[in-house]
């Protein structure tokens, strides 16, 4: 396990007997907790995080926001949770997407799923191997419009393949 920063920080704080993790990023920053060696059976997994996001990006235009990535072996980069700010709606959505592969760097956000700041949600993601499938849900409702797969997904047209799994 490691910690990388650069204009962000994390702090763990005890909360009704619980433990909170805060992560602060300012202007483009970045403040991630990185899990090594973390082998999924069939490279396939499941992750849920209760999060509560103080505020959105509305600067750059096109900003991405990354809450989880996954990496590997191979130049994909994926996303499962994370979203961007859009402009032309002048509001942020979340989105499932890659950076650094075949596909390029995209993000397939929906419409139909506004990242809302100020709250708690729980937000869960189910990562399948076998097609590629990544599938998000928000506080329990599954958000069919975030799916992407190999062929159906928002980058370049070429196969979307996971990053294997580092041994």
């Amino acid at each position: 396990m490691g910690i990388d920063t650069k204009h962000g920080t994390l702090t763990v704080e005890r909360h009704r007997g619980d433990r909170v993790l805060h992560v602060h990023t300012e202007g483009n920053g970045r403040a991630f907790l990185k899990v090594d060696d973390f082998a999924a059976p069939g490279n396939s997994f499941f992750g849920r995080v209760r999060l509560r996001v103080a505020a959105f990006p509305t600067a750059p235009d096109w900003a991405h926001y990354t809450l989880v990535e996954a990496t590997g072996q191979g130049a994909e980069i994926v996303r499962p949770l994370g979203g961007q700010y859009v402009p032309t709606l002048d509001r942020a959505l979340w989105g499932v997407g890659a950076d650094g592969g075949p596909t390029g760097d995209w993000t397939n956000w929906r419409e139909s799923a506004p990242s809302v700041a100020g709250r708690w949600q729980c937000v869960e993601w189910r990562a399948d191997a076998t097609d590629n499938r990544i599938d998000v849900w928000i506080d329990g409702a599954h958000q069919p419009d975030l799916t992407v797969t190999t062929t159906e997904h928002g980058g370049n047209p070429v196969d979307f393949v996971f990053p294997a799994s580092t041994p």
